[in-house]
């Protein structure tokens, strides 16, 4: 399969181009790039079809017909179509090196003009994103809360409360809360029924305070 070199490359408006006019027969011919290539361009203007293959991919092209493929490549391949044609076929082709563009020379702060003297906060839920200012954090959220301390901030009144903490009224079996009960004045008593009414006097005010069972 004979191989030939492409032409020297152009420039224009900052891509550098290579063109050529060549003739294609049925015996396949390789052009080769010094340098890959970013896009290429080729029509047909012969008067049969021909196979063009560049890399992995092969195309059929029509008799005045173009084809445009942007890909990097050294190399393609062409021939006509028909292994038994006696026509020579011309082709045009525009390949194309695109400018990259390069990563921009280091420049101290001090140098930069333009640059914004402030910058907004980006509001989002990232953990170096800004909060919008009616934000209000979900009690999940409170990350250095226990579990206890979750429950007694989403309890909806005190006996929730006392729930989430783990105080109930008491019982004969269980701790719980208990109310002080009322004042009870020093007895004066001077004989057995009367120290029976002041004692009967601070078993209703314990039992009303929770203190005793009722």
């Amino acid at each position: 399969m004979p191989t030939v070199t492409a032409p020297a490359i152009g420039q224009s408006s900052g891509e550098r181009l290579t063109t050529f006019l060549d003739t294609v027969s049925k015996d396949p011919i390789t052009w080769t790039y010094p340098e890959a290539q970013d896009k290429i361009q080729i029509r047909n203007s012969g008067a049969e079809p021909i196979k063009i293959t560049i890399g992995s991919d092969s195309i059929t092209l029509d008799r005045d017909k173009t084809v445009i493929k942007e890909m990097s490549f050294t190399e393609f391949t062409a021939q006509t179509v028909n292994p038994d044609s006696a026509y020579t076929n011309q082709i045009d082709v525009v390949a194309t090196i695109i400018p990259k563009t390069g990563a921009a020379d280091s420049v101290p702060w001090s140098g930069i003009t333009g640059k914004p003297s402030t910058f907004a906060p980006r509001v989002g839920t990232g953990a170096t994103d800004a909060k919008a200012g009616n934000w209000l954090p979900k009690i999940a959220e409170v990350s250095d809360a226990t579990t206890v301390g979750k429950a007694l901030m989403g309890a909806t009144d005190a006996a929730a409360g006392r729930t989430a903490i783990g105080v109930t009224t008491a019982t004969t079996a269980t701790a719980g809360i208990v109310k002080q009960a009322a004042a009870q004045a020093n007895s004066a008593a001077t004989d057995v029924a009367g120290l029976v009414a002041n004692f009967n006097t601070l078993l209703t005010n314990l039992r009303a305070a929770g203190h005793i069972a009722p």
